[in-house]
């Protein structure tokens, strides 16, 4: 393993029993120095917050208090922010998903406390909430925290705040917790990081967990595809029925499993710039598939059908497009792959005799 720089990645491994906590404290830290050294930054953070429900003005700077689960009589929210006027309740997913129950304790603390004008429940989370919630509960992803830290970073000669900030958005991109543009290179770090690691690379054993390339400099690029790609199955397929695998096929392989190894989007260790979907049923018939839809392959008896994208191809512009283009393209490869293989699917089933 490579040494990392990075504080919070080097001392996160001994608290890994109170994942969620250290996040929480980290961010905090992270509040209280933006409150003093950059306070434009965290007024945009808050106002991302607290929406036209809790709005934040630069007035209210001076006053923030910042508390951390602090005990009411409907639970521990994990961050508490407040002015005299001005309530902020967040609480902090990093794996776990909230609950309604647990959103439905929280309000009624908000809701208790009347002495504030302004008030309302944040839920920072990694996933989607699956379910509807209440016009006084908003809902801010990892990756949106990120975008807001990114467009508002304090300069380089403002510290230690710029060196907490960067510490914080590499640590919480090692986590997983956010998404991050995409640059070229990936294959180049890859290769680099297999020449170093032939006989103790990572991927000599199943990888079910993205962590586990984290702490790997070198892969960081084929980190940061995994993490977008999972990101655009979210969107995508709301279900959640991604799961990240590896294999030893096709000179290796990493990418993520849908619907019980129904179709899986991946990469090849040996092009990863190169994203595949495959229709792993195995009920494919070559002369169902049009011949601008992708290819089929055959391999012990099963035929599987692949379609894909060539993020290094200069139609494509992946490399140069913004975070947010990039995670659209995706989306669309994987939903225009999807309907195309169910169409070859549907096409490939034998027809029954008439009823």
């Amino acid at each position: 393993m490579e040494p990392t720089l990075n504080l919070l990645l080097t001392l996160h491994p001994l608290a890994h029993r109170q994942d969620e906590n250290f996040t929480t404290a980290a961010l905090v830290n992270l509040f209280r120095h933006l409150a003093t050294q950059r306070p434009e930054t965290l007024l945009a953070i808050l106002n991302g917050f607290g929406g036209e429900r809790c709005p934040f003005d630069p007035g209210d700077i001076p006053f923030l208090e910042f508390e951390t689960w602090a005990s009411t009589p409907h639970g521990i929210p994990d961050i508490r922010i407040q002015t005299a006027t001005k309530l902020l309740l967040v609480e902090v997913k990093v794996t776990a998903e909230v609950t309604p129950p647990q959103v439905a304790d929280y309000l009624t603390e908000l809701r208790s406390s009347r002495k504030y004008s302004h008030r309302r429940l944040v839920l920072l989370t990694r996933y989607p909430v699956p379910f509807d919630l209440d016009d006084d509960v908003g809902t801010v992803r990892w990756y949106e925290l990120a975008d807001l830290l990114d467009a508002h970073r304090p300069p380089s000669h403002l510290q230690p705040v710029a060196f907490l900030t960067d510490q914080f958005l590499e640590f919480a991109s090692g986590q997983t917790l956010m998404v991050a543009q995409l640059r070229s290179g990936i294959s180049r770090g890859l290769r680099k990081y297999q020449s170093f690691h032939r006989e103790d690379s990572i991927f000599n054993s199943r990888i079910r967990r993205l962590s586990k390339l984290a702490p790997h400099e070198d892969l960081k690029g084929l980190h940061d595809l995994l993490l977008m790609m999972e990101e655009a199955l979210r969107r995508a397929a709301p279900d959640r029925s991604a799961k990240l695998d590896s294999g030893q096929q096709e000179g290796g392989w990493i990418g993520y499993n849908l619907q019980d190894m129904h179709y899986y989007l991946y990469v090849r260790l040996s092009r990863p710039e190169v994203v595949v979907f495959q229709d792993y049923t195995g009920s494919i018939l070559r002369e169902a598939i049009p011949r601008d839809r992708g290819h089929a392959k055959t391999t012990a008896g099963r035929t599987t059908w692949n379609n894909e994208l060539d993020l290094a191809s200069s139609e494509t512009s992946f490399f140069a497009a913004p975070k947010s283009e990039q995670l659209r393209l995706l989306e669309d490869f994987f939903l225009t792959s999807k309907g195309w293989a169910d169409e070859i699917e549907a096409t490939s089933r034998p027809v029954g005799p008439p009823a």
